[in-house]
């Protein structure tokens, strides 16, 4: 990670610092705690995409199976 990047990232409230005798401290877990939540955003991403890429290759439904969806969509909701 850029120092660019972790100076906005200060400045829009992601990372947590401490202030003491005019420098900015980030504490290791904020930074550990930050780059988790981007792995787990990233990981959310490719999963997306994946599903996504499926449902392209998927075949489309039957009138049977897009009424069956509808039909358990009502139950659940």
């Amino acid at each position: 990670m850029s120092e660019r990047t972790i100076t906005r990232r200060v400045k829009r409230g992601d990372l947590q610092t401490i202030r003491t005798g005019g420098r900015v401290l980030i504490e290791q877990s904020a930074l550990d705690r930050f780059h988790d939540a981007e792995a787990e955003d990233a990981a959310a991403i490719e999963r997306r995409r994946h599903i996504a890429a499926l449902v392209r290759k998927a075949p489309p439904l039957t009138a049977a199976q897009a009424a069956r969806i509808t039909a358990v969509l009502k139950v659940s909701a």
